[in-house]
């Protein structure tokens, strides 16, 4: 486990749970972090990250690509084996689900990454087909190499992957196709890095985090294998989801939250964020946490 890992936490309006995984990894977690948070939050400032990177604010999946970007680029100085990406909202609360994966990789040179498909794939293989020539033939980013590898591509049995939480490899070719991730790709950057990965490597040269493959619908939120919680309300009863309860993600009001999370695992107890958040024991105590940020 002597391996240099590098942290990139980004946010934009969940500060609260972007201090915490601060807390997380610098206070509770055994092996030693390189902390790097980029942000566009006008209240974000440095905490017990080794970097901070103000970022501007930019429409949602344009500024989650520029936070990522600027995130790994402030890492690369450290001269990290690894690259960890994970949301600011996104806490991984088992160590050892980490390290399990840096292991492997670290004992498979060839793995450039890991990581999980973020959606499930089309029921028919013919919507997979049409889905991706026509994606072909209305985004020109990398049109001509999406082409060519098409034939490959299509009979992979995933078509996006999660960038919520990925490790990466610091191999020069992986990390330079990550920073040429374009804020101009209207999809989903999901999907966008699995077409630039896809039309460059194998994915052969990934490994799959199963545990929690597809994310959505049931990992969403919650992985319990890896004890990896993304949920956006601080506590059950303060969700408030204006969708349709028929939605397939629907957060129900007594859906537990964030606070929950932190309860089931008693040696994650060091940080004045932590102690803030377990000790609030009122809706009214919460009205602090990611104060602009939706709750669902």
């Amino acid at each position: 486990m002597n391996s240099k890992v590098a942290i990139c936490l980004t946010s934009h309006d969940r500060l609260d749970c972007t201090l915490i995984n601060q807390e997380i990894f610098k206070l509770n977690f055994s092996h030693p972090y390189i902390v790097i948070h980029a942000s566009s939050g006008a209240k974000a400032t440095r905490y017990l990250d080794d970097a901070f990177v103000h970022c501007k604010p930019l429409p949602h999946f344009a500024g989650a690509v520029s936070l990522m970007k600027n995130a790994v680029k402030a890492a690369l100085q450290f001269e990290p084996d690894f690259i960890v990406v994970l949301d600011g909202d996104t806490w991984l609360l088992e160590e050892k689900a980490l390290w399990k994966f840096i292991q492997c990789l670290q004992e498979n040179p060839r793995l450039l990454m890991a990581t999980c498909a973020w959606m499930p794939l089309p029921h028919r293989f013919i919507h997979r087909v049409l889905m991706e020539f026509t994606e072909i033939v209305n985004i020109p980013v990398n049109r001509f190499s999406r082409f060519i590898s098409l034939p490959r591509r299509v009979f992979y049995d995933a078509l996006d992957f999660s960038t919520q939480f990925l490790i990466m490899r610091n191999y020069k070719p992986a990390v330079d196709l990550f920073l040429s991730l374009s804020p101009d790709d209207p999809r989903l950057i999901e999907r966008q890095w699995f077409d630039l990965f896809s039309t460059h490597f194998s994915l052969n040269r990934v490994l799959r985090m199963k545990e929690r493959e597809p994310v959505h619908p049931n990992h969403r939120f919650v992985c319990e294998q890896l004890g990896l919680h993304s949920e956006h309300w601080p506590a059950a009863e303060t969700s408030t989801d204006p969708r349709n309860e028929k939605e397939i993600d629907f957060v129900k009001p007594g859906t537990p939250g964030k606070r929950e999370a932190l309860e089931k695992y008693p040696n994650i107890r060091k940080g004045k964020f932590i102690q803030k958040l377990l000790n609030s024991a009122t809706n009214e105590d919460l009205a602090y946490y990611n104060t602009s940020a939706k709750r669902y």
